[in-house]
C-alpha cells in the first residue's frame, strides 16, 4: 500500500482527523511517513477497520 491511497479528514477545527486507506500491519516507509505527519498536524488520529 502507497501513501496515494490515503485519506485524512478533519474532525474538528483543533484536533484530530480519521485516517482511511491503511493498512497499519503492512505499512512502507511512504505510508509510514504520511501517517507520522498526519499525527504531528492533527495530534489524535483514528483508524476504522
Amino acid at each position: 500500500m502507497t501513501s496515494a491511497n490515503i485519506e485524512i479528514r478533519r474532525i474538528t477545527p483543533l484536533i484530530g482527523a480519521e485516517v482511511m486507506g491503511v493498512n497499519l500491519g503492512r505499512l512502507d516507509d511512504a505510508t509510514f511517513d504520511a501517517v507520522h505527519q498526519a499525527l504531528l498536524d492533527h495530534e489524535v488520529l483514528f483508524f476504522h477497520d
